[in-house]
């Protein structure tokens, strides 16, 4: 086979150069023709809206000085009262003497046009009418048009003019009658509504135009040299193409060769009836036809696109507007296979036939095709994750910046993706990210820059580094790690950097921290109030054991009622450890509030220093409460010890009760109270202060000012839970540099003061010879109760934890009237040993006993066992006269 050139291709050649030159020179000149054009509008446009709005702004001056019907101003020689106005008192003088004229809103637009003349370049504007008051206010030829058009209907006129030489935009729009410009115009013959004239605006167009020359000038070059461009590309696209003419038509004999020598699939295609007119051995191999039927076929027997698709595919190849193409085969058993087609025109014996080149993509497409999967997989994976996280190419340029990051920093994908500035989100000074560092295996530098760094135990050349940051005046505690990411040959392309902002973990963890502590002392003083109620209740029992047994003169009964009173403080002091603890069971009872305040004085002055002064004032009036005394003094010293680390030396710390009388709702959330009387607590200090945005979360649980390790951030919180079980309310006033004042409210109770009653001798009626089950771990305890109720005639049956007193009760079942069960026991607590109790004799009266009954039972349950409950130190008044309540009662429902 010999392939010859043909002598027509180069004439075919410089046609098409032809046609291209034509097409492109019309296009240049197209978008030329579209430059001048926006060069015009541009200009217009912008006149326009700088016309409209100086009249709108006109228009708005004139409304506000008609809608005060004027301004008086002083008359001078540039403003003389105006001849043309006719209203009354027009011309006035001041008592001073001064003369004033009123100047209406035609007289100031006036005004201001002209000041506006001596402006070079600003609008200048001009009120005129067919029927002016002023002459001045005559139309020039082109107003009296707008004004002539306007009493046909138009509502706006506009045109280019030359003006004094200088190209102008003029705008007019007509000016209405409204109601105030009756006043000066109704005698015209006006009405609302009528159009009376109308507001010129001239505005000198040469600043616009010579801004849009100069932006034009540079479109213009822009447009010339893209054109110049596109011609030497046609140029050089042209003598290209002619001497590949000439190179093949002196290699036809090299192409044949290679041609059944390749191992690609070729074949020579005709255009025109799609007959396969030749095939190499590595086509016949690839679609296992034997030659001569592969040649009997038409390529669109191997083809499986549309007819059309295939007609238009190779007239664009035939062309040489398409030399690549992808498309599907058929092989000889009926198999699709995906190609990419290579074809270019050749000449064979006159004939411009197709030479094609048959590559199997199939495999590759499906390579592909699985990268590109895992590639959209894993961005998705990184855009989608929760975690914060951006990655960077080998350039130090942001591939990749996720939706959590956005969240975390408050900088969008778009500010940072393709640019190398994203130290800027973390950092105020120029320097490397961590996952900088990672690229640039620089880990020395990043053992600099980082305080607490560490490497990846799962990646070698990770790292792991914390630090605190600020985005949007939110302060956070970071955790960054940065790892490389790798080629196929191992070579670092990227690297991958992630956040994990643990503040709130630090946070959660300091609060458990707090709270662990908090619940360790509290169960250290709740043990402790524990033991000394137990050791109180012995002293109490002798006590009351020698009072009985000491002979009735006031200076022997004068030393045991000390015992009795030193026992009572001492048990106050135990109700208030219980209250720290969280222990206190919440006591409510008619208290005045003075009292307490006065009661607990002598403590407060040993909770400050001694360089401050502790200042105590008391209300003159009575101040009834229903409170748990107990609480209310933790409120006051809670209150005192932050007074007194905020007050500096020689300050004074100011206590007081009030009686108040609010005229309107105090407070927020649960802690409302509305308008009327209230006790008031105030704690005053002479401190620094408090800042407005810290007394938005003093009340927080676990939030606190002072330094580490110095505060638990549970007072005032605490403070708050108190008062709202009251009813009650707190406030807080403080600026900075002024001191605070807290104030408690509590509302006033109607009831009578409480009083604790004085120990007396338990009485003969209170003794008896039932048999009581005594169960009680403290042998001190023990032995008191056993004293004491065997010498008023009970039997007793002892047990010294719970599982031996169901022993007894097992043994002495019909005996026992009685059971008197401690609630903190080893073995088995008092509660069990109520709750089995009740399952076999429910009848049984039972009075339990507790320091502190550390959630083992509470009111509640109390009421729900049906049993009596004595708080220790028990007074032998108290016991007996429980003792005798609990029998009488059973013996009456018997």
């Amino acid at each position: 086979m010999t392939l010859s050139p043909s002598p027509r291709r180069a004439e075919t050649y410089v046609t098409y150069f032809i046609i291209a030159t034509v097409a492109w020179t019309a296009v240049a000149v197209a978008v030329l023709i579209g430059e001048l054009h926006d060069r015009t509008s541009f200009v217009l446009s912008n006149a326009l809206s700088s016309a409209r709005a100086t009249y709108e702004k006109d228009i708005a001056f004139r409304r506000w000085a008609a809608k005060h019907g004027g301004v008086y101003v002083p008359v001078t020689a540039e403003t003389p009262p105006n001849s043309y106005l006719k209203v009354p008192e027009r011309d006035i003088a001041t008592p001073s003497g001064r003369q004033l004229t009123l100047m209406n809103p035609a007289y100031m637009n006036r005004q201001v046009y002209e000041i506006s003349q001596s402006y070079s370049g600003a609008p200048q504007g001009h009120i005129t009418s067919l029927n002016p008051i002023r002459p001045e206010n005559a139309p020039d030829a082109w107003e009296k048009r707008a004004l002539l058009a306007f009493e046909k209907g138009a509502t706006e006129f506009s045109e280019f003019q030359t003006v004094d030489g200088t190209q102008t935009f003029r705008f007019m729009r007509s000016l209405k009658t409204e109601k105030p410009c009756l006043k000066c115009h109704g005698n015209q013959g006006y009405h609302e509504g009528d159009v009376r004239g109308g507001i010129s605006i001239s505005i000198p167009t040469g600043e616009f135009t010579a801004t849009v020359e100069r932006s034009s000038r540079g479109h213009i070059a822009v447009i010339i040299l893209i054109w110049l461009l596109g011609l030497g590309g046609l140029w050089l696209a042209r003598r290209k193409i002619a001497n590949d003419a000439r190179e093949l038509s002196e290699s036809e004999e090299r192409y044949r060769q290679q041609f059944q020598q390749s191992q690609a699939v070729m074949l020579i295609i005709d255009p025109v009836s799609k007959a396969i007119i030749d095939a190499n051995p590595a086509a016949c191999s690839y679609y296992e036809y034997p030659r001569q039927a592969l040649l009997a076929l038409k390529i669109s027997d191997v083809n499986v696109s549309s007819p059309d698709e295939l007609t238009s595919c190779l007239a664009e190849v035939l062309d040489g507007t398409k030399k690549q193409f992808v498309t599907r085969h058929r092989l000889s058993d009926g198999t699709i296979k995906n190609v990419e087609v290579f074809g270019n025109p050749v000449r064979f014996r006159g004939t411009t036939l197709l030479h094609a080149i048959i590559v199997d993509i199939t495999g590759r497409q499906v390579a592909e095709q699985e990268l590109h999967e895992k590639m959209d997989f894993a961005e998705n994976l990184v855009m989608n994750s929760t975690t914060p996280t951006f990655v960077v190419n080998s350039d130090h340029q942001v591939l990749i910046w996720n939706r959590a990051l956005e969240e975390l920093t408050g900088v969008k994908a778009a500010e940072t993706v393709d640019t190398d500035r994203h130290w800027q989100v973390f950092y105020r000074e120029s320097r490397p990210c961590l996952a900088d560092l990672v690229l640039n295996g620089d880990f020395d530098k990043a053992a600099k820059l980082y305080s607490r760094l560490s490497r990846s135990r799962l990646i070698p050349e990770g790292l792991h580094a914390e630090g605190d940051y600020i985005f949007d005046s939110r302060k956070c505690r970071l955790v960054f790690s940065a790892a490389p990411i790798h080629d196929r040959d191992g070579n670092i392309i990227a690297a991958i950097e992630t956040m994990e902002d643990i503040t709130e973990r630090i946070s959660l963890e300091e609060q458990l921290y707090q709270s662990q502590k908090m619940e360790s002392v509290g169960e250290l003083a709740g043990g402790i109030a524990h033991d000394f109620n137990n050791i109180l209740t012995v002293i109490s029992g002798y006590a009351n054991l020698l009072k009985m047994t000491l002979p009735d003169d006031e200076e022997n009964q004068h030393i045991a009622r000390e015992i009795l009173a030193s026992v009572d403080r001492a048990a106050d002091m135990t109700s208030s450890l219980l209250a720290f603890s969280g222990k206190h069971e919440m006591l409510m009872q008619h208290d005045d509030l003075n009292a307490i305040v006065t009661a607990i004085r002598k403590s407060l002055g040993r909770l400050i220093r001694e360089d401050i002064t502790l200042a105590v004032t008391p209300c003159r009036e009575h101040l009834p409460v229903y409170a748990d005394r107990v609480q209310i003094e933790q409120v006051l010293i809670n209150l005192v010890v932050n007074a007194r680390d905020a007050t500096r030396a020689s300050g004074t710390i100011t206590v007081s009760t009030l009686l108040v009388q609010l005229d309107t709702t105090l407070g927020e959330g649960s802690e409302v109270i509305p308008p009327g009387q209230y006790a008031c607590l105030s704690v005053k200090d002479g401190g620094s202060g408090i800042d407005p945005e810290t007394v938005k979360h003093i009340f927080e649980p676990f939030f606190t000012t002072k330094e580490k390790g110095k505060g638990t951030g549970l007072g005032l919180s605490i403070v708050q839970s108190i008062v709202s079980k009251h009813q009650g309310s707190i406030s807080v006033t403080s600026s900075p540099g002024t001191g605070s004042e807290f104030r408690m409210y509590l509302p006033l109770s109607d009831g009578h003061v409480s009083r604790k009653p004085p120990e007396v001798t338990p009485s003969a009626s209170q003794k008896g010879s039932e048999t009581i089950l005594v169960v009680e771990d403290d042998d001190d305890v023990m032995k008191l109760l056993c004293d004491i109720l065997a010498r008023y005639g009970y039997t007793i049956l002892p047990a010294t934890d719970g599982v031996e007193a169901m022993e007894v009760f097992a043994a002495h079942r019909n005996e026992i009237q009685l059971a008197i069960v401690d609630v903190i026991m080893p073995r088995m607590n008092g509660r069990e040993v109520v709750e089995k109790i009740r399952l076999q004799k429910p009848e049984l009266p039972i009075i339990m006993t507790s320091g502190y009954t550390d959630e083992i039972i509470d009111r509640d349950s109390i009421d729900a066992l049906n049993i009596a409950f004595l708080q220790k130190p028990v007074r032998s008044q108290e016991l007996f006269t429980t003792i005798r309540t609990c029998l009488n009662r059973d013996q009456e429902v018997a």
